[in-house]
C-alpha cells in the first residue's frame, strides 16, 4: 500500500504531465498557423489553394483556414463583408441562430467560391439547415428537397453544399436549459 504522502506527490506529477501535454498539443497548433504567411509576391488566389492544401493534409482545420483567409483579406485587398451594410432582416435572424456574424459567413461562402449575387439566397438556405440542425442535433444530414434548391438551383457543388452542412452544424447557437433542483 503506497502512503498518503507519496500518492499525493504521484497525482501532483500526474497533473502536471497532462497540463503540460495539453499545453504543448494545443501551442504546437498556433505554431502552425504563424507559420502559414503569404509570400511576398504570392496572389489571393494562390494564398487560398495552399491554406486548403494545409486542410487537406491535416495540418490545420476549417476554423483555422477561416480564421486565416480572413485575416489576410486586407492585405490582399479582397472584398470583406464584415464591414458592410447587410440586409437587416437578415442581421437579426443570423444573430439569433447562429453564433457567427453575418459578414463572418459571406466572407467563408465567398470563399467557397459562392458568387456575390448568390449570396443571399444561399444565406437563407444555411437559415434553415442551422434550424434543423439544431432540431436534429448530431444526426443532422441534408435533406433532399434542401440539397435539390443548393445543386439545381443555385447550382452548388458538391464540395459546396457539404461545407454548407459543415457550417449548419458549427455555427449554430447551443442554448443549455437550466436545471430545476
Amino acid at each position: 500500500m503506497i502512503s498518503f504522502p507519496i500518492y499525493y506527490i504521484l497525482l501532483k506529477i500526474v497533473k502536471i504531465s497532462i497540463c503540460l501535454w495539453t499545453a504543448t498539443i494545443v501551442g504546437g497548433n498556433d505554431k502552425i498557423i504563424e507559420r502559414i504567411v503569404p509570400f511576398p509576391e504570392e496572389s489571393w488566389n494562390e494564398f487560398k489553394v495552399r491554406v486548403n492544401n494545409n486542410l487537406q493534409n491535416g495540418s490545420i482545420t476549417i476554423p483555422q483556414l477561416e480564421h486565416l483567409l480572413n485575416g489576410y483579406r486586407p492585405r490582399f485587398n479582397v472584398r470583406d463583408f464584415r464591414h458592410e451594410e447587410h440586409d437587416s432582416i437578415m442581421e437579426v435572424n443570423f444573430s439569433k441562430y447562429s453564433n457567427k456574424s453575418l459578414g463572418y459567413i459571406k466572407n467563408n461562402l465567398f470563399d467557397a467560391g459562392i458568387e456575390v449575387e448568390k449570396l443571399n439566397a444561399v444565406l437563407g438556405g444555411l437559415l434553415r439547415l442551422i434550424h434543423f440542425s439544431k432540431i436534429e442535433g448530431s444526426n443532422f444530414k441534408i435533406n433532399q428537397k434542401m440539397n435539390s434548391y443548393f445543386r439545381k438551383r443555385l447550382k452548388l457543388n458538391k464540395k459546396q453544399v457539404n461545407y454548407l452542412v459543415y457550417m449548419a452544424q458549427e455555427y449554430k447557437i447551443v442554448k443549455f436549459e437550466k436545471l430545476d433542483k
